[in-house]
């Protein structure tokens, strides 16, 4: 899912859960929402949350096919495609634990499509947190294509040196490299 489709399919999962006559609108592109800012909106997609009461805030959202922990870092640092300090809402298939900690600490909101959402808007005052899956649901399987190479040299060193074969975790642990690697060679 990409573009326009994952950013209404995630404002519905978020609307979803907000309180009771509160509002989430995908604002049209070239929307000035404050003086001065026309270029940025023609950039950027924005949602309008609005109470109520009639209070709103705008937030700059960004739909991401893929984010991990050192991406978030890049769109702290370059502010995304806009440069902008507002408030920002990502959107995504899946975030992992990780990534939603790095996300939370920087001050972004996320709703993924599993059903992980964390938002926290001062003005109007909301805060929305639920939890969905702890995994990705489409993981694509990475099958082991060979067993050459260093990081397999490793494994096989540690698997000859041992008498009785250890476990997927502490043969990561020894050799230096990833669990799921391991798992990956072994099944090859």
């Amino acid at each position: 899912m990409k573009g326009r489709d994952l950013l209404q399919t995630g404002l519905g999962r978020l609307q979803e859960r907000l309180p009771q006559d509160w509002r989430v609108d995908l604002l049209p592109r070239g929307v000035q929402t404050q003086p001065g800012d026309q270029l940025l909106a023609e950039q950027a997609n924005r949602v309008r949350l609005c109470a109520p009461d009639k209070k709103w805030t705008d937030l700059l959202v960004e739909g991401k096919t893929r984010l991990d922990p050192r991406m978030v870092r890049f769109l702290v640092d370059f502010g995304g495609a806009t440069g902008s300090q507002e408030p920002r809402l990502i959107i995504a298939p899946y975030l992992s634990k990780s990534t939603q900690k790095e996300l939370r600490e920087k001050g972004i909101g996320y709703v993924d499509l599993t059903g992980n959402i964390w938002l926290s808007v001062r003005k109007p005052g909301l805060f929305v947190e639920t939890i969905g899956a702890s995994e990705e649901p489409n993981r694509e399987e990475r099958p082991a294509r060979t067993l050459k190479g260093p990081k397999a040299g490793g494994l096989f060193r540690v698997l000859i040196d041992r008498q009785a074969p250890p476990g997927v975790r502490a043969l990561a642990l020894e050799a230096g490299v990833d669990p799921g690697y391991v798992s990956r060679v072994l099944r090859l």
